[in-house]
């Protein structure tokens, strides 16, 4: 996990297990190929408990990194796979 995505983890309570459940789980919501820190994706998933949770990992790398996570919430988004 990527600096940004620990401190954004913890800000927003959202464990790990929660994480591995959306990487693991999800569906890719959104591409970004030419991401300036290489190609990544945005994988969302509703949790077992119920949480909504978007996490934007690596696509060339192994194992992936983390990049970011958060709660997809209004305005940015309409829903947990539409943007505001």
């Amino acid at each position: 996990m990527t600096h940004h995505a620990v401190l954004e983890a913890a800000d927003e309570g959202i464990s790990a297990d929660e994480i591995r459940e959306t990487i693991l789980g999800g569906m890719i919501v959104e591409d970004y190929p030419d991401e300036r820190r290489g190609p990544c994706c945005l994988v969302s998933e509703k949790t077992t408990a119920g949480r909504d949770l978007h996490v934007v990992v690596t696509t060339v790398r192994s194992p992936v990194r983390i990049i970011t996570v958060y709660e997809p919430l209004p305005p940015r988004w309409v829903t947990p796979t539409e943007r505001g």
